[in-house]
């Protein structure tokens, strides 16, 4: 394979397409993130390997995956989309633009630890404007690494050398079920108890759903996963109407949802996850930034 033209500039909006896929390594899911078609998604990384005259991914019938060049590509353009995001960021500042955080967080987070860090940052920096953005723990680390936001609230906790992360609290986990379910009225319940119901479950990629898969092999079984959503509330909704059970993180007991009991779960090692702010080394100085690293800093770590 040759390069067609070596000086051919290469866009943003195609980085931005093969770092989705990058994420993915699935076409589908990468053409429903991005809402496009899965062909014009396949177009252009087919259109990226031509262009730079090297195979960025292997076909294995149905199956793609990336090549070494296209990890390396991935990563380049992380940082070149990012350096995009800090020069816009800069000239607004410079301008006297009001000050942009974009923070995302997962699902769980939004009813209460996302509204205190909120308050928080306006009343130390009234000029902030906070944009928030809620989507599993994966999806949000690639949009941090793709310059697109400037913080995440996530757990598990990415592990990258130009990745920082402040924690914020622990939390254990809960058995949500149907409230008419025989089991709901139980102070706890030991998880094997329901190894052989459906479960429902997050996307792949999600904190919530990484915790429930830990919780259970803790218990000796892969749940059978029967539905699987895009966010916690229709999660809590499913189960609430009996068509499966769930493991969901302790602080979901702040959101009220009729039909559904969280219970304690009986584990020898309790399930916990941290949670933490991860941002990109470098940026912690930028105002407003540091009121919202000042603002889960001052949170207490024990959830």
């Amino acid at each position: 394979m040759s390069a067609t033209n070596d000086n051919e500039a290469i866009g943003f909006p195609e980085l931005e397409i093969f770092l989705e896929f990058a994420r993915t390594q699935h076409l589908g899911r990468a053409a429903e993130a991005l809402g496009r078609s899965v062909s014009s998604v396949q177009r252009g990384v087919r259109a990226l390997e031509i262009r730079l005259g090297v195979p960025l991914v292997e076909r294995d019938g149905r199956r793609v995956r990336l090549l070494h060049a296209g990890r390396v590509l991935a990563d380049q353009a992380a940082r070149v989309v990012r350096a995009r995001s800090e020069a816009v960021d800069a000239v607004r500042a410079a301008s006297g633009s009001r000050s942009t955080v974009r923070l995302g967080h997962m699902f769980s987070l939004g009813p209460t630890l996302v509204p205190q860090i909120a308050a928080t940052v306006i009343a130390r920096d009234p000029s902030a404007r906070l944009v928030l953005r809620h989507g599993a723990t994966n999806a949000l680390v690639t949009a941090l690494l793709a310059g697109e936001l400037d913080a995440v609230l996530v757990s598990p906790l990415p592990i990258a050398a130009d990745l920082a992360s402040v924690p914020v609290f622990t939390e254990g986990v809960l058995l949500a079920i149907a409230a008419s379910d025989p089991l709901a009225s139980r102070e706890s319940v030991a998880l094997a108890e329901v190894q052989h119901r459906p479960f429902v479950a997050l996307a792949e990629g999600s904190g919530s759903r990484y915790d429930m898969m830990q919780a259970c092999a803790r218990a000796g079984f892969i749940p059978a996963v029967a539905i699987e959503v895009g966010d916690m509330y229709t999660l809590e909704g499913i189960v609430g109407a009996g068509l499966g059970v769930s493991v969901v993180p302790e602080s979901m007991r702040s959101h009220a949802t009729p039909g559904i009991a969280r219970i304690a779960l009986r584990e020898p090692i309790p399930t916990r996850r941290q949670i933490g702010l991860v941002y990109v080394r470098g940026t912690e100085r930028r105002r407003p930034f540091t009121a919202v690293i000042e603002a889960v800093r001052g949170i207490p770590t024990h959830g």
